[in-house]
């Protein structure tokens, strides 16, 4: 499964969760953790393995963990997993675990 068009959904003005539709939300670090997304959410979402194009991991200046920002040249990928069929209050869930940094 690969998402073409991702629309960047934000916290503050940095991505924090990435939505290919209502509903769905590629994740690549923690948030790919059955243990985490148990704890957050009291359930398993379903889940499929992802890649998104035109898209590199870096690091924010002054955070632990990894973003992904668009890759001008388009060559990149991110791998990581699609969460379908989450509820609204859900992907609030999401976006607060992210923090306000991603």
């Amino acid at each position: 499964w690969t998402v073409r068009r991702v629309v960047a959904h934000r916290c503050n003005s940095t991505p924090c969760v990435y939505r290919a539709s209502m509903g769905t939300a590629f994740v690549y670090g923690t948030l790919m953790a059955p243990e985490v997304l148990e704890c957050l959410l009291k359930r398993q979402p379903t889940r499929k393995a992802a890649t998104i194009k035109g898209y590199r991991r870096t690091r924010l200046s002054g955070v632990v963990f990894p973003a992904i920002i668009p890759e001008e040249n388009g060559d990149s990928f991110v791998q990581g997993v699609l969460l379908e069929g989450l509820s609204d209050n859900e992907m609030q869930i999401l976006d607060g675990y992210e923090s306000k940094e991603y």
